[in-house]
Parts: C-alpha cells; sequence; structure tokens
C-alpha cells in the first residue's frame, strides 16, 4: 500500500501548523455533502478543529483543577447504609422533582 504523497504532505502541514484534526480530512469531508463548495468543506475542517481544541481545553482544565474522582449514583453501595437508605428514596432524589 502506497502513501499518497498529496495526503503525506497535508499531515505535514497539519503538523507543522498545529491543526492535528486537519489530518483526519478525509473522514470529515466524506460526511459533507457531495454538492458542497470547497468554502463550506473548509468550514467543516475549520469547526472539526475548533470542536477538538475545545474539547481538549476543557480536558486539561479538569485534569488542572485536580477535581476528585467523579461518582455517580450506580456506584453507590446501598449496603453501606444499613437499610437506612431505600434504592425507591435514592431514585425520587436523582429525579429533582422535590426541586420543582
Amino acid at each position: 500500500m502506497s502513501v499518497d504523497p498529496v495526503q503525506e504532505q497535508i499531515r505535514l502541514y497539519a503538523k507543522q501548523l498545529r491543526l492535528p484534526t486537519f489530518v483526519r480530512y478525509p473522514d470529515i469531508l466524506r460526511k459533507a455533502r457531495p454538492d458542497a463548495r470547497f468554502e463550506e468543506l473548509l468550514l467543516e475542517l475549520m469547526k472539526a478543529e475548533t470542536a477538538q481544541r475545545q474539547e481538549n481545553q476543557n480536558r486539561k482544565r479538569l485534569r488542572t483543577a485536580g477535581f476528585p474522582y467523579t461518582k455517580t449514583l450506580d456506584e453507590l453501595d446501598l449496603s453501606r447504609y444499613d437499610g437506612n437508605l431505600s434504592e425507591l428514596f435514592l431514585n425520587e432524589l436523582a429525579s429533582c422533582k422535590f426541586i420543582s
């Protein structure tokens, strides 16, 4: 399987310009409309790059903040409460119906 020289250049320029999402351009462009103009295709690439950067920034901020491990109600061990906390009561609290 040979490497397409144009794709390789795109990969290198995307890396140099720090646009890692542009490397995935074939996948992004396949999802676009077949009759899309060049500007629309470029816009889709830019949207994908922006979304990926925002996601990466959010992950980095969460990691830097040092928040404790996220816990969910599914992970709650009801046996620790010696029957003082029923699953029905817990589900009622989780629904937040008491707020309205």
